[in-house]
């Protein structure tokens, strides 16, 4: 990321290196797909896993400050956008829908550095 890109992400969501974030990566089971989501927190991981309306499986949580972990989110959503999965019933739709994939590779090369909690 950055420099400019940091202070903009920084100053919008008060978040600095020295505040935790998670990487989250779930198994969503939503009517007619199976996709996995890809997503960022400065909360609880659990409580906003829970905010999505469909059964999940958690697949691997990591843990490290809020800004490797933002960065992180942004190489995998980059490393994967070949397997970007797209809702065709709006119906389906949820907040983060545009951030979910029909697998995810390479996440295990990625996390070396952070902490994996689940």
């Amino acid at each position: 990321m950055s420099a400019y890109k940091y202070k903009r992400y920084k100053k919008k969501n008060n978040y600095s290196k020295e505040l935790v974030g998670y990487v989250y990566i779930i198994k969503l089971l939503i009517p007619n797909n199976i996709c996995y989501k890809v997503g960022f927190t400065s909360r609880n991981y659990l409580d906003r896993v829970k905010e999505y309306s469909y059964p999940y499986e958690l697949i691997g949580v990591f843990e490290g400050s809020a800004y490797e972990c933002y960065r992180l989110e942004q190489k995998i959503h980059k490393d994967n956008k070949y397997y970007k999965h797209y809702l065709t019933d709006s119906k389906y739709r949820f907040s983060g829908y545009t951030e979910i994939y029909s697998c995810i590779v390479g996440v295990s090369l990625l996390t070396s550095k952070l902490k994996r909690i689940v």
